[in-house]
């Protein structure tokens, strides 16, 4: 026979053991989110800001190349326009190529983008001007950036589905 005692005793006991098993899987759960977002923080956003950056560098040098064309834009500034998205297309597909498998090909388009700003460059710079190799060249360059894009997308689709698994 139990004592009043012994049953608050017992309850006390009882709730103080609940409390340890509820600590212990909240600190449990809490590691595991902090594992996620560190994870997320340290490499999944990263990713896409590159992802991101990368569309903005390839559509800079694009635009540069249609400014060139349409003669709104000089060739020191054109250069300058071009370099300036050429270096971080480049980097940033370098750094995409180091970290997925379809960064190496990111990198050949994109190093094809770069290569049809420097034959724009060779062909507007010459005297007379080649208007229609000049306009043939932006229309390989549009593909050559479509074909960029698709392979982001396709990036950003690794990325979407790296995160979807572990969350």
């Amino acid at each position: 026979m139990r004592t009043i005692r012994t049953k608050i005793l017992a309850g006390y006991l009882a709730l103080a053991a609940f409390s340890v098993l509820l600590t212990v899987a909240i600190y449990t759960l809490g590691l595991r989110v902090e594992h996620d977002v560190a994870d997320m923080r340290d490499r999944i956003l990263p990713h896409q800001r590159s992802i991101g950056d990368l569309r903005v560098a390839a559509g800079r040098m694009e635009t540069a190349m249609y400014a060139y064309y349409a003669t709104t834009l000089d060739r020191n500034g054109f250069q300058k326009d071009f370099a300036a998205g050429r270096e971080d297309s480049l980097r940033l597909a370098t750094q995409l190529a180091n970290t997925s498998s379809s960064g190496n090909n990111l990198a050949a388009q994109m190093k094809a983008l770069a290569d049809d700003g420097a034959t724009l460059d060779a062909i507007l710079s010459k005297d007379p001007v080649d208007w229609d190799a000049a306009r043939d060249l932006l229309a390989k360059a549009g593909r050559d950036r479509t074909a960029a894009h698709q392979t982001l997308d396709a990036l950003l689709s690794e990325v979407d589905s790296t995160v979807k698994a572990s969350t």
